[in-house]
Order: C-alpha cells, then sequence, then structure tokens
C-alpha cells in the first residue's frame, strides 16, 4: 500500500481586523484533503470571530479553500 505524501500549504492574508480595530496580518496553515483544502491552522479567532461574516480576512481564508475546489 503507498501512502500519500501530506501537503501543507500555507498562506499570509492581511485586511482589517474589527475585533483588534487595526491592520492584521494573519498566517493560515490549509492541509490537502483529496481534492480540497482545509484550514488546520489559523493565528487568529477566526473559528470563533463575531466579525467572521463581514471579516475582510476571513473573506480571503473562504475564497482561498473556494478556488482550490475549482482547479
Amino acid at each position: 500500500m503507498r501512502k500519500m505524501e501530506q501537503m501543507i500549504r500555507e498562506e499570509i492574508f492581511s485586511g482589517f481586523c474589527r475585533t483588534c480595530n487595526q491592520a492584521q496580518m494573519v498566517t493560515c496553515e490549509f492541509e490537502q484533503k483529496g481534492d480540497r483544502l482545509e484550514l488546520t491552522e489559523v493565528d487568529c479567532r477566526y473559528r470563533k470571530c463575531i466579525h467572521k461574516a463581514s471579516c475582510e480576512i476571513a473573506k480571503q481564508i473562504r475564497q482561498m479553500e473556494q478556488e482550490y475546489r475549482e482547479e
């Protein structure tokens, strides 16, 4: 049985953070899971952020996941 190599992709996104009330740079790690990327690490409170729906950085994270599926 052949073991598949794990692919980790690191991306840095920037934008205005309403929670911190300032510009932020956020580092994210994505892991390839079949035909999609799954966010595995993020250095902000992305998953629990009350502003997630309107966050510029969260939008970039979602877009990254979506674009990978379309490739």
